[in-house]
């Protein structure tokens, strides 16, 4: 049910000089091409998948979601990093 949530969420992201965009505090390469546009960023839970496309809706790239694997959601650990800083 949070895949399908998820895939309902569309974002815009400026796509840097290296042809990236920033999604989770993670680069995904969308494509040199693509330099200075934004672009917009949605899950595909089917294919487990990030989906880049231009503003006509047109895919430009995907990138595997790994992060949201099951494994890895069963997997969170939460800290407090605050409480370490001295």
């Amino acid at each position: 049910m949070a895949a399908e949530l998820l895939a309902g969420v569309v974002v815009a992201r400026q796509v840097d000089k290296a042809g990236c965009v920033s999604l989770y505090s993670r680069n995904r390469y969308v494509g040199k091409s693509w330099a200075g546009q934004r672009v917009c960023v949605r899950y595909d839970p089917e294919g487990q998948r990030w989906m880049f496309s231009d503003a006509a809706n047109r895919l430009l790239a995907y990138q595997e979601a790994a992060e949201l694997s099951r494994a890895r959601s069963v997997n969170l650990t939460a800290t407090d990093g605050r409480s370490k800083r001295k």
